[in-house]
């Protein structure tokens, strides 16, 4: 019988970076997703700045964690809501009898806990921890309130490799019946990065937190999917999710919910602008002051899949879908930046040709893109939105290269 795969996620290649000097191309694979992390680097980003794929065959499920900047010294733990009921939060776990079982619960004595609210619509069921270097193991286990070995343990991942801090990636692996499926069912997911004595980061994969590094309490904002993740028999709070294939694109109506965040970052940047007299060096400078509700800067798409497109410019102190043209980070080298200028400088730039159309903030993950320009304006646009405005500059004059003083890059 033939068994249509729905996938929620692509791996995407970008032969650009943000701008879009040249056009981005997408492979599409029916039984596999990657999910990005958040871009935050509490431990070092070795999982913020990382990427974990998910693949199976059917019966088994195969996972590759490829390690961002930093080493794999702490544990990742992904959650996973699977099957009816799950656990609103981490308050009612206590089990500290090893490692990775404190890292599950975020505890490690009655002063040391970090609870882990998780976001409405996500009850995990069970939890993957893979400590390679902190550990030497990976396991699955079932979650339950309680204390010492209350967590069910089910059985190895395979984990490969382990004792290394620093390989640059590792895989692991399970199958659908470990985690309470009888078939090749899709499932949520949500990772987050945490010592094996339950000190957090703020560093997550497949979804976001926020929450002060240590011993503190965090909030799950966002989580992803595996396949088709029909849980609204087992929650009455899952969200719903598209029965097509993602390639990072969006329903209309998360394409205006995202119009309207981006209206409410322009009026954010012009209050910070009339206050401090300059702009902002990166969106988190808008928050709180100016800015009070952090989820404005997480586009609907990303609540949905988890999935962030910052292609190396993430924000240093949170996580956010959009990409900040005018922030002060020097040009990247893939787009033909050589450190002498910063992003600010080279928009500034644009707009000596262009006008005020120059995008200041641009969101990724619809398609065709939508930008908020530099006057106020929310327009969409292609990759290289360049080309709308070659009835008055010709678009490579545009380009990092010609500003630069190199005509053709």
């Amino acid at each position: 019988m033939f068994r249509q795969r729905r996938v929620l996620k692509v791996q995407t290649s970008f032969k650009r970076l943000l701008i879009g000097l040249a056009c981005a191309s997408f492979s599409l694979s029916v039984d596999s997703a990657t999910y990005s992390g958040n871009g935050n680097a509490d431990f070092g980003g070795a999982i913020g700045g990382g990427t974990l794929t998910l693949t199976d065959n059917g019966t088994n499920i195969t996972g590759t964690v490829t390690r961002g900047k930093g080493t794999f010294n702490d544990v990742l733990v992904i959650y996973i809501d699977s099957v009816p009921g799950g656990f609103t939060d981490t308050a009612g776990f206590a089990d500290d009898a090893d490692g990775l079982r404190k890292a599950i619960s975020g505890f490690s004595s009655a002063t040391n806990r970090s609870t882990l609210t998780f976001n409405k619509g996500f009850l995990p069921d069970y939890a993957i921890a893979l400590g390679p270097a902190s550990d030497n193991f990976g396991g699955l286990w079932r979650l339950a309130n309680g204390q010492n070995n209350s967590l069910e343990f089910k059985n190895s991942v395979n984990l490969n490799p382990s004792g290394p801090n620093n390989a640059p990636s590792y895989t692991f692996s399970f199958k659908f019946s470990d985690i309470g499926l009888t078939s090749a069912q899709g499932f949520k997911l949500f990772g987050t990065y945490v010592s094996n004595t339950g000190y957090r980061s703020g560093e997550a994969i497949a979804g976001n937190v926020r929450g002060p590094a240590g011993w503190s309490s965090f909030a799950q904002l966002t989580n992803a999917a595996y396949g088709t993740a029909d849980t609204e028999n087992n929650s009455s709070n899952a969200p719903s999710v598209e029965p097509a294939v993602q390639t990072g694109t969006s329903s209309a109506d998360e394409k205006q919910l995202c119009a309207k965040n981006l209206s409410r970052i322009d009026a954010a940047i012009r209050a910070y602008r009339e206050q401090n007299k300059e702009l902002p060096h990166w969106l988190s400078d808008l928050v709180p002051d100016y800015l009070d509700d952090i989820n404005i800067l997480i586009c609907p798409v990303t609540r949905r899949t988890g999935q962030l497109q910052n292609f190396g410019l993430a924000d240093p102190k949170l996580a956010t879908s959009y990409i900040y043209e005018f922030c002060s980070a020097p040009v990247p080298q893939s787009i033909g930046g050589d450190g002498r200028i910063t992003m600010r400088e080279w928009k500034q730039r644009q707009m000596v040709l262009a006008g005020d159309i120059v995008p200041i903030v641009r969101c990724h993950l619809h398609n065709p893109l939508l930008n908020l320009s530099f006057g106020g304006k929310v327009y969409e646009s292609p990759a290289t939105w360049e080309g709308l405005v070659t009835n008055q500059v010709n678009a490579a004059e545009l380009s990092i290269g010609s500003l630069l003083g190199k005509p053709g890059q």
